[in-house]
């Protein structure tokens, strides 16, 4: 179809497809992304024209990679030029992006990408817009799709391009690269072109110019069927994803999560839970690593995952922590009115004065010691070799006196946590363990003067985003 019609069909269904996935605000500011090429000057045009259905303004913005020499200058007179004549607002940046590469360690398109979505993000804050659009394609996102699957890849993949992601929407998803030809030779709407978009350094580019034409050669409407197919497949991620989540919340708020349970989920399910609770991203052979120290017999072990983070196996619950061997707190020294909060315990320990009641306090975090036993300093510290406790039991009697060692493995209290369990001691040795009990030694009497030690946990940090 050509002429007005073909015109109006295409901003239909852009307008259609913006408002099913709410993309366009009633009010406000839309950042358009232009670069000057054809698919982003026809989504320019689009947005334009479509502020009487929807209410907001367009303001233009625009980022130099500085790769280009003279063409990038170029691309950026000519985005200024056109939207002063047009009355657009427009805003520009640049930035060295080969240099920018150089300083993280990344690739030239990885760089260029953080740089110009950071700028635009900047210009939404500076502006307060309500969205930033850009323009890719349904062209676009069935490369994307193609370059992932070739590379390896599970339903995240296969999704593609997403619509929308905080406030940066793709208005433009609806529509193939023949269609913006097509607007924009109707329209008349000039555009750049980017001659690196001619090469085949970049396998997009090979994707684009050698597997998109023989697909179509299958079915004409190969990038509008793989678009369908992402939002299928995005839709039933949603579903699993919004069942990792539940599971999750379901877990101790310290970020373990039961073993039995996890391997009772769908694997789909289980996948997407150990990825949000490693925090770090993770390969199938990784997930499978986890799983696999979970249905093992043994009460401990470690899977070694990227990001520096490991899966460690305690008991019933399998846990993620940076690799490598536990950290050890410092010992903090305790006194009347100072609160302390021992490094890597996860604990805030206070300690005032008071005098013995006539009911003993029985918590395993607050102890009360009888001060004229306390043999010098009061310490909070980990373990150390050799230690040993007599444990005093709610109804008064001895437990014999045991290691530290054997006491935590009674306790089944894992092998890592064990250095991060506080021991309150003095120079004469252990007496209370936090969570577990105190010794027989320094026990006040109902009216004796003593130090109360009082212990509470910090709260962990929530999983990752799912």
């Amino acid at each position: 179809m050509r002429g007005a019609a073909a015109v109006d069909d295409i901003t239909g269904a852009v307008a259609a497809f913006a408002a099913s996935y709410g993309m366009l605000p009633r009010r406000g500011a839309v950042l358009a992304c232009v670069s000057g090429g054809a698919d982003s000057m026809c989504m320019l045009d689009i947005l334009v024209r479509l502020i009487p259905d929807f209410g907001y303004t367009v303001e233009a913005v625009h980022f130099n990679h500085m790769l280009r020499g003279d063409e990038s200058e170029r691309d950026m007179a000519f985005v200024a030029g056109y939207c002063e004549r047009a009355g657009i607002k427009h805003h520009a940046g640049r930035g060295d992006t080969a240099a920018g590469a150089a300083r993280g360690r990344v690739g030239i398109e990885e760089a260029a990408r953080d740089m110009r979505y950071a700028f635009f993000e900047e210009i939404a804050v500076r502006t307060d817009a309500a969205a930033i659009a850009t323009a890719h394609t349904a062209d676009d996102n069935a490369e994307t799709v193609l370059f992932n699957l070739a590379r390896g890849t599970g339903a995240r993949g296969i999704c593609g391009i997403p619509p929308v992601r905080g406030r940066i929407v793709r208005p433009m998803l609806c529509v193939t690269r023949r269609d913006v030809e097509t607007y924009l030779l109707e329209r008349g709407i000039p555009h750049v072109e980017d001659s690196t978009n001619l090469s085949d350094d970049y396998a997009r580019n090979r994707l684009r110019r050698g597997v998109m034409p023989v697909l179509r050669t299958v079915n004409s409407a190969a990038a509008e069927n793989i678009l369908r197919a992402s939002e299928l497949s995005r839709s039933d991620d949603d579903f699993l994803r919004a069942e990792a989540r539940r599971f999750i919340s379901d877990c101790p708020d310290d970020g373990r999560a039961p073993v039995r349970e996890l391997l009772a989920l769908h694997p789909s399910v289980a996948a997407r839970a150990i990825r949000a609770l490693a925090g770090v991203s993770l390969t199938r052979e990784h997930v499978r690593a986890v799983l696999d120290l979970c249905r093992r017999g043994s009460p401990s072990g470690e899977a070694c995952l990227p990001g520096g983070v490991s899966a460690f196996r305690e008991y019933e619950y399998i846990m993620f922590a940076p690799s490598g061997p536990p950290r050890v707190f410092e010992p903090v020294e305790l006194a009347p009115g100072v609160a302390a909060r021992p490094e890597g315990a996860g604990i805030l320990i206070s300690c005032e004065d008071g005098v013995c009641c006539d009911k003993i306090n029985k918590s395993l975090t607050t102890f009360m010691f009888d001060k004229s036993k306390i043999c010098g300093k009061l310490t909070a510290r980990p373990r150390g070799r050799g230690d040993t406790i007599n444990i005093l039991a709610p109804n008064g009697k001895l437990s014999g006196t045991k290691t530290l060692k054997k006491l935590f493995i009674e306790r089944r209290i894992p092998a890592r946590a064990r250095s991060a369990v506080p021991v309150i001691a003095d120079e004469a040795g252990p007496l209370a363990v936090v969570g577990v009990g105190r010794g027989a030694r320094c026990i006040p009497s109902p009216g004796d003067k003593v130090i109360i030690v009082r212990s509470a946990a910090v709260r962990r940090e929530p999983a990752a985003e799912i």
